[in-house]
């Protein structure tokens, strides 16, 4: 899709929106599983995304969880039924969600589905300026992951969403303790990445850290 956009064009429907931050979600948790070390750094292969270098999984069942993680997201983010989406670093022997990147949606529109292919009005975002705003998101949050601290060796990932009632929605493919991920700990550190100002379907991105991780993390380097 990118490839074939002419930057200077703007979207014309909101599903266009809609199906860029498909895009922008899956080159995210790539990225993030790549800066944070989830899995070995030759497991990767640099690609070219929203024109920067940035990083992909070479595995194929790797691949195809992320795609099957984000399209399941997107089915609710399209109901406009989600306020915040996180990708969640757990440690592999406890559970124990380490850090947490989150997606602040409470700004995307609640719009019918039926009717996200009418056409948009009063909407000046091009497409270029859409792609330089994931691409700087992507940039920052590359350029802070040293920032970010040491995680422990055995570490993996799932995807949590919270619903416009208040609820929480798992994805299937990991299971976890839900109440580790609802838990509202002040002592949780929380820091900002990135606005990211794409008209109708703007969001924060944020970080939130778990202090146990660097317990941990110097639990790994002491064995």
């Amino acid at each position: 899709m990118m490839d074939d956009i002419d930057s200077d064009e703007q979207p014309k429907r909101l599903s266009d929106f809609l199906g860029s931050f498909h895009e922008f979600l899956i080159v995210l948790v790539h990225c993030i599983l790549y800066v944070r070390k989830v899995y070995p750094e030759p497991s990767f292969q640099r690609v070219r995304c929203y024109g920067i270098a940035t990083f992909q999984s070479r595995h194929p069942k790797v691949c195809q969880w992320i795609e099957d993680m984000t399209t399941s997201c997107m089915s609710y983010i399209r109901k406009g039924s989600i306020t915040k989406l996180s990708i969640v670093i757990l440690s592999q022997e406890t559970n124990t969600p380490l850090e947490r990147f989150s997606l602040d949606l409470r700004d995307f529109p609640v719009i019918d589905p039926d009717e996200q292919d009418l056409p948009l009005e009063g909407v000046a975002v091009t497409w270029g300026h859409l792609f330089q705003e994931y691409r700087s998101s992507l940039v920052t949050l590359t350029t802070l992951a040293d920032t970010f601290g040491q995680l422990p060796d055995e570490t993996t990932f799932t995807i949590i969403m919270e619903t416009r009632d208040g609820g929480s929605q798992e994805l299937p493919w990991i299971t976890a303790d839900r109440q580790k991920f609802e838990d509202r700990d002040p002592s949780l550190m929380a820091r900002p990445i990135r606005f990211v100002d794409a008209g109708p379907i703007s969001f924060n991105v944020w970080l939130e850290e778990n202090k146990l991780k660097q317990k941990l993390a110097a639990t790994d380097d002491d064995s």
